[in-house]
């Protein structure tokens, strides 16, 4: 028996890799403007439309991107809360 409590950091960042990269091909899609150099009414639709699509795909990516980085954040977190309880069990060291 281990007289410590590990978390895994290693773990979380891999998994925190794992999402960033996994982003790539939704924020890689490249949207093309059909309304140059003669707008249609039609054109001008599907250009507006796929213009938010991509404004929306972009925010996506930094909210799916700021959570894979809370992800280690929390490993690092629970690393340190274990090994400042995990002092003071058994009376190894003080209490936190």
């Amino acid at each position: 028996m281990s007289d410590t409590i590990s978390t895994n950091d290693e773990a979380a960042s891999a998994l925190s890799t794992k999402i960033k990269e996994s982003l790539a091909d939704y924020l890689g899609f490249a949207f093309v403007e059909i309304q140059s150099p003669n707008p249609t009414q039609g054109s001008i639709v599907h250009d507006g439309f796929s213009g938010g699509i991509d404004s929306a795909l972009t925010k996506w990516g930094e909210l799916i991107t700021a959570d894979a980085n809370v992800i280690t954040g929390i490993a690092s977190s629970f690393g340190e809360l274990e090994s400042t309880l995990s002092a003071g069990m058994l009376g190894v060291g003080e209490s936190a």
